[in-house]
């Protein structure tokens, strides 16, 4: 029998277990999502993000996967703020099935211009999974 991981629920379960992470959007990270629910309030501290897909190592036990996130608080500073604290959670860092995380793409701020003009800065961060492909 295969079974694939769950990489979006392994990242954020990995992402809610970093302190300074969650100290600063609490459980407002949002996975397979490309814009935060209806009840987010627009200047919280928040993250989403989607998988932009990835490839197995030949073998299929790993899985290298590349996300898009969104990283929302504040005004300008505030996401900019929440994309640090990202960064330095999230690069070089490993935990349950994942072996290594790394910065892809360095962060961009821009707008969301619908249905408020939300400040969010766009990052890339690649991950390697145990992708537990034959367990």
């Amino acid at each position: 029998m295969f079974s694939v991981i769950d990489v979006l629920a392994t990242l954020r379960t990995h992402l809610l277990a970093q302190a300074p992470l969650l100290s600063l959007v609490s459980t407002r990270i949002y996975a397979g999502v490309t814009f935060p629910p209806s009840a987010y309030i627009p200047g919280q501290a928040a993250l989403t993000f989607n998988s932009r897909g990835g490839t197995p190592s030949f073998d299929g036990r790993i899985l290298s996967e590349s996300f898009t996130f969104k990283c929302y608080g504040a005004g300008d500073t505030g996401a900019m703020a929440t994309y640090r604290t990202l960064a330095d959670v999230l690069h070089e860092s490993h935990g349950v099935n994942i072996r290594h995380a790394e910065l892809e793409v360095a962060g961009t701020l821009l707008y969301e211009e619908e249905p408020v003009n939300w400040p969010f800065v766009l990052t890339i961060f690649r991950v390697v999974f145990n992708s537990q492909l034959g367990v």
